[in-house]
């Protein structure tokens, strides 16, 4: 887990449109089996515009987006939220899927002491592959 995620586990930025307001993601793909994603809200410019002088005292949601959906110990307003945060999920999936369809080149960063690299080539052939 440690080599996959030191290979695959960068965070891809996502802007989703969900019931007519765009949200600014970060996903990064090490999550569990039922939630390969991890999601987080991340736009700091909500930030910065909710805490400006004179603005309400709410501002935007930030945080991990969680896929799971409503529980039966949920209130009515957490089941909304959850319901919400199951779009936004679904909508970061299908735009993950999007941005790395056509896959991208990146370099293997310097592993840790101990960690090796194995892509399965032969030796003398660890380029190509």
């Amino acid at each position: 887990r440690t080599a996959f995620i030191l290979a695959f586990g960068r965070a891809t930025t996502l802007k989703v449109e969900v019931g007519g307001v765009t949200e600014s993601l970060t996903a990064l793909f090490c999550g569990t089996a039922d939630t390969p994603l991890l999601v987080q809200r991340t736009d700091r410019a909500a930030v910065e515009e909710a805490c400006a002088p004179g603005n309400a005292a709410t501002g935007p949601r930030l945080g991990y987006v969680l896929g799971s959906g409503p529980t039966k110990a949920m209130d009515q307003e957490a089941r909304e939220q959850a319901l919400t945060d199951q779009r936004v999920y679904r909508a970061a999936v299908k735009a993950a899927a999007a941005a790395w369809s056509h896959g991208a080149t990146v370099s293997l960063p310097v592993p840790p002491r101990g960690l090796q690299w194995s892509l399965g080539a032969r030796a003398g052939t660890e380029e190509a592959a």
